[in-house]
């Protein structure tokens, strides 16, 4: 089954459990915006966002991430945090929020430094616990403030029209 294709998308957060999978090639995800799709793990809706994956302000997602993915042909997705189920008629279905990376280089970062999503988008919830070192997400989390500091300055993406 697409997830795409459901129409009736419900996220059960309160079941929601920390998985440490397997990363898998970037290359083998299909990307539609900030949300993707593997055949190699048919269960899992991939989004490269932690929160406001279905309303928080975005542009030029598709673009970037395509562009990036190019530059990065090595790139894997690794899950930082899931919620299960995200079908309620799917037990096994999933909602991961993931890195793309490709050793030192993060597209999720140059996603907020390009203004294609706000920093916020990258945070994992209060209680949520990533399923990647603790120092790992703390690096990243830097990293992402700057990047969005960096486009709020430029007025990249998102930040645009947006004023001070």
């Amino acid at each position: 089954m697409n997830i795409f294709s459901h129409g009736a998308v419900v996220l059960l957060l309160y079941a929601s459990h920390s998985f440490a999978s397997e990363s898998i090639p970037a290359a083998e995800v299909k990307w539609k915006e900030h949300f993707g799709q593997s055949r190699a793990d048919t269960n899992t809706l991939f989004c490269l966002m932690a929160q406001g994956g279905f309303r928080a302000d975005t542009t030029n997602v598709q673009s970037v991430a395509t562009a990036w993915l190019k530059a990065h042909p090595k790139a894997l997705v690794v899950t930082v945090l899931s919620h299960t189920p995200l079908l309620t008629g799917q037990p096994s279905s999933r909602f991961a929020y993931v890195w793309i990376v490709q050793g030192s280089d993060n597209m999720n970062v140059e996603m907020v430094r390009q203004g294609c999503f706000a920093p916020a988008t990258q945070m994992l919830m209060e209680g949520d616990k990533p399923s990647i070192p603790q120092q790992d997400y703390d690096a990243f989390l830097q990293k992402v403030a700057a990047a969005g500091k960096r486009a709020k300055k430029v007025k990249a993406g998102i930040w645009e029209h947006a004023s001070k």
